[in-house]
C-alpha cells in the first residue's frame, strides 16, 4: 500500500499515451488536442471506469481515445483508429514502463511521476469498433475508443 492508504498508483493518460505512441505511428496528446496540435492526430484520456474492489486491489479504470484525421484524410483517420483497437483490444498481461515516461510527464505538468513499472492484467474495448463521430468545426473526421483495464 502507498502512504495515502491506497493500492498502487493510478494510471496516468500520458502512460497510455507513450506506450501506444510507441507502437503506432501517429500523433498522440494527452486529454485533448492543443492548439497548435495537427489535423491528423488522437489524444488519450482517463476515464472513471468501473469502482474499485472494496476487498482487493483490484482496479477498473477506462481510457478513451479521440483520433482525428485531415479534413480529406478520412480513411486514415479510421484506420488509425482501427490499428488502436486491434492493438489494445483483450491485450493481457502488459506494462507500462513509467521509467520511459517520467521527464515527459514532468516537462508537461510540472509534477513528479513515481517510476516503477505498472502491470495492466487486461484491457478490453467497451465496443466492437471505432465509433465514428462526425466531423469537427474545421470538417475534420473524428473517431471514438473507449477501453477498461483491469489493474491489480
Amino acid at each position: 500500500m502507498t502512504s495515502s492508504g491506497t493500492y498502487g498508483e493510478p494510471i496516468k493518460a500520458i502512460e497510455l499515451r507513450d506506450y501506444i505512441d510507441g507502437k503506432i505511428d501517429y500523433t498522440f496528446y494527452v486529454n485533448e488536442f492543443p492548439s497548435s496540435s495537427v489535423d491528423d492526430g488522437a489524444f488519450i484520456r482517463m476515464s472513471p471506469g468501473l469502482p474499485a474492489s472494496e476487498w482487493t486491489s483490484k482496479k477498473r479504470p477506462s481510457f478513451q481515445v479521440v483520433v482525428r484525421g485531415g479534413e480529406r484524410n478520412m480513411p486514415q483517420a479510421e484506420e488509425v483508429a482501427y490499428n488502436i483497437y486491434e492493438l489494445m483490444h483483450n491485450r493481457r498481461n502488459f506494462t507500462l514502463d513509467t521509467a520511459e515516461v517520467g521527464d515527459a510527464y514532468y516537462l508537461e505538468t510540472g509534477l513528479e511521476l513515481e517510476q516503477k513499472p505498472k502491470s495492466i492484467v487486461h484491457c478490453a474495448a467497451d465496443q466492437s469498433a471505432p465509433m465514428y463521430l462526425g466531423r469537427d468545426e474545421n470538417s475534420r473526421p473524428l473517431y471514438s475508443l473507449n477501453f477498461t483495464m483491469t489493474v491489480l
